[in-house]
């Protein structure tokens, strides 16, 4: 619980107020300057969840106050000026403090709900051009026991001519910095379970199992250039996005719309449907 020691709310006069001391002491020598602690900026998150009540310690959960105070108010300006100083060290509606403060996963599965009925798969008889998701081909393929990974690339391409008859474009996520990016929070998220990195070539045995290896970015984006490889010298069309790909698989099944009669999306992530809906 917060007191009148947190004052991140007021940051910039704090700053300047300690700026103006700096100068004052030290004038023109840089050399002298000297920031004490006790001038720093304190967050709420600096404090214990705890305050003295009658002598006793009482832990305070932001989200109860919040709730509290949302019932309370007799305006929503007074809402806002209780929201003028921080109620909470992040957004617990936006961040899952029992995940280490790891932005909540939302549940776009619920999606699929508002769809009833069997789809029409009529327009599959037109031989269409398929542009794939890389992430759900990753997936999709069950790596076969003691195989290779140059074996379990085959594997993929097998699948491919199999289902699409080699007309497949396949789109691929891009790691070129697995720390940053649209999709920071998954990967983080996924790395509590993930694998070590693992330096690998085509002639070797995997020794973790598919998800679990997967779930390295490191380890995907290596094995993602090795397929890549692989896909080109099978004559099998491949897009690789900066980072991640689902823009890019919309955007080229547009592109191939022009010159195609039918063109297929083929991948299990909502958030095509989300663009591609958006881009009608």
């Amino acid at each position: 619980m917060g007191d009148e020691k947190i004052n991140c709310h007021l940051s910039r006069e704090e700053g300047v107020k300690c700026i103006d001391k700096m100068l004052a002491i030290a004038g023109n020598n840089f050399e002298s300057v000297k920031f004490k602690r006790r001038d720093r900026v304190l967050s709420l998150a600096t404090m214990k969840s705890s305050i003295i009540v009658h002598d006793q310690s009482v832990v305070v959960n932001p989200t109860t106050l919040f709730q509290r105070m949302s019932i309370a108010k007799e305006s929503d300006e007074e809402l806002e000026e209780f929201l003028t100083y921080e109620l909470s060290p992040f957004p617990l509606a936006l961040f899952d403090e029992k995940k280490g403060g790891l932005m909540r996963k939302g549940t776009k599965s619920t999606l699929y709900k508002a769809f009833r009925g069997e789809p029409d798969t009529s327009i599959l008889d037109k031989h269409p051009k398929y542009v794939v998701d890389g992430g759900f081909l990753l997936h999709k393929v069950v790596w076969p026991e003691k195989k290779t990974f140059g074996q379990i690339c085959d594997s993929y391409i097998e699948y491919l001519k199999k289902k699409y008859t080699s007309t497949a474009v396949v789109v691929f996520d891009g790691y070129s910095d697995a720390q940053r990016g649209t999709k920071q929070m998954e990967r983080m998220r996924r790395s509590m379970t993930q694998s070590v990195d693992i330096q690998f070539n085509d002639k070797m045995v995997p020794t973790v199992p598919q998800e679990k290896f997967l779930s390295n970015p490191y380890n995907k984006s290596r094995f993602i250039s090795m397929l890549l490889q692989k896909l080109s010298a099978s004559q099998i069309d491949t897009k690789q996005a900066s980072e991640d790909a689902d823009t890019l698989i919309v955007q080229t099944a547009q592109s191939l719309a022009e010159e195609h009669e039918t063109v297929v999306v083929v991948g299990e992530d909502v958030d095509l449907l989300v663009i591609m809906i958006g881009t009608l």
